[in-house]
């Protein structure tokens, strides 16, 4: 019996987005083609993980042959997103009970009404870079924000929440507050 198809590879979808099944093909040497039935019941599009189907041919033999198509479930937007203590808001902006309200656009992207437009890197909150326009790269993290580390001018900044134009930053080394 033989398999044709990318039964295989990886496909990747969106969450919340519609599967559609490529389907796979099977042939058999004395039946010719088989009917594949797949078990797709453990997906679930609307949770992100890793979800295996497998898809099975009988022959009139009775003879079997399965093969295995992986199907990743992605949400395609930044850690501080992904918490489980984010709760959906209006107008695709969710809410963070440590970061506050903000608005993914994609993979890094996210609006903060306090920062504006940020470009956040990391794989979960225990750890996060954030691109800001005026400060450049800081760190900061799940236990530490509002506090954030400017790598560019080696300083610990507190980053007062209420504000967002002008924003104020505490400056640990002058003792200040730094106005931008």
């Amino acid at each position: 019996m033989v398999f044709a198809a990318s039964t295989s590879s990886f496909k990747y979808l969106e969450i919340n987005s519609a599967f559609t099944d490529p389907g796979a093909t099977a042939t058999d040497a004395n039946d010719g083609a088989l009917q594949v039935s797949v078990d797709t019941g453990i997906l679930d599009a609307n949770k992100e993980g890793t979800y295996i189907m497998t898809y099975t041919a009988t022959d009139a033999a009775g003879n079997s042959a399965s093969v295995k198509r992986t199907v990743e479930v992605v949400w395609n937007v930044p850690a501080i997103i992904k918490e489980s203590d984010v709760t959906a808001m209006d107008s695709g902006y969710y809410a963070s009970t440590w970061f506050g309200p903000s608005y993914p656009q994609d993979a890094n992207w996210l609006f903060h009404p306090g920062f504006g437009w940020v470009y956040v890197v990391g794989e979960d909150t225990s750890s996060l870079w954030i691109y800001d326009q005026v400060k450049g790269w800081f760190w900061t993290s799940r236990t530490m924000f509002p506090y954030i580390y400017v790598q560019n001018e080696a300083i610990w900044y507190y980053f007062f929440l209420s504000s967002s134009n002008p924003r104020y930053f505490w400056n640990s080394q002058t003792e200040t507050w730094d106005e931008n």
